[in-house]
């Protein structure tokens, strides 16, 4: 699934247990996709200051919740 939309709410989640940041994001009228475990390039990213920004997310979702392989900042 391939979206675009603008970031309402950023929150930082549990580490893994390698010690790697874990993200969610809020896509106004759209839902909330998470980072997947120990990815590497949600490093690239400040990620509260995404909040009001328009971002476009591919992302699947294998369960209940939406999975983020890629995250890019419009404009």
């Amino acid at each position: 699934m391939n979206v675009q939309g603008k970031v309402t709410k950023v929150w930082n989640r549990n580490n893994s247990k390698n010690g790697n940041p874990t993200w969610e994001i809020e896509l106004e009228g759209i839902g909330v996709f998470k980072t997947p475990t120990d990815a590497g390039w949600v490093y690239a990213y400040t990620w509260r200051d995404l909040v009001g920004k328009t971002v476009y997310v591919e992302a699947h979702r294998p369960r209940t919740n939406w999975i983020m392989h890629e995250l890019r900042v419009a404009g």
